[in-house]
């Protein structure tokens, strides 16, 4: 039986995200050109840190899209 969601912080597609966005901050931000430091590295920054926040403040109850084909929508 899966756990129940009670936060943003339980769903999957936080996690993930929440880890990529570390994984890029680590990996690829510093091998970016310091010729980019202002501009692209910035951005990268910014873009990353944007998909977990995004997640997080999405709308809670019924003006929340369901998109499990797998399962019945609980609404």
């Amino acid at each position: 039986m899966k756990n129940p969601i009670r936060s943003f912080k339980d769903l999957e597609v936080y996690q993930n995200s929440y880890s990529a966005s570390i994984e890029v901050m680590k990996r690829i931000i510093p091998g970016i050109p310091d010729i980019e430091k202002n501009d692209l590295k910035s951005q990268v920054r910014r873009s990353v840190k944007a998909i977990p926040r995004l997640i997080g403040s999405a709308p809670e109850g019924e003006n929340v899209l369901c998109l499990c084909p797998e399962e019945p929508c609980e609404q």
